[in-house]
């Protein structure tokens, strides 16, 4: 019970994410295709993990998975939503001229 009520609350976020990614018309089918590429990476991740754990070991798996997120990264920056900030709203500002304001 305790693991059903913690894996909820992901759930959740991810479905508001998706609505928020492709809007409210097309829900339905961005749902669809997050549900699918969940339960498809359940299946083949360990799939595809075993024979490249028996041929290279625990390292290059560890390493397989790392890389595999550098892809997903790439994809959420890419991803082109309707409340993303103009560059030029941003002027000058950077994480960097930030901090060392304090």
């Amino acid at each position: 019970m305790k693991y059903a009520l913690v894996n909820r609350f992901p759930a959740l976020a991810s479905r508001d994410f998706v609505l928020f990614l492709v809007g409210q018309f097309i829900s339905v089918i961005g749902t669809w295709m997050q549900t699918t590429a969940f339960n498809l990476g359940r299946v083949l991740g360990p799939a595809l993990a075993a024979p490249l754990l028996v041929l290279g070991g625990e390292g290059t798996v560890f390493l397989a998975n790392g890389i595999s997120f550098v892809f997903v990264i790439a994809g959420l920056l890419l991803a082109r939503t309707s409340y993303q900030i103009p560059r030029e709203a941003l002027g000058e500002k950077s994480m960097r001229t930030d901090s060392a304001k304090g």
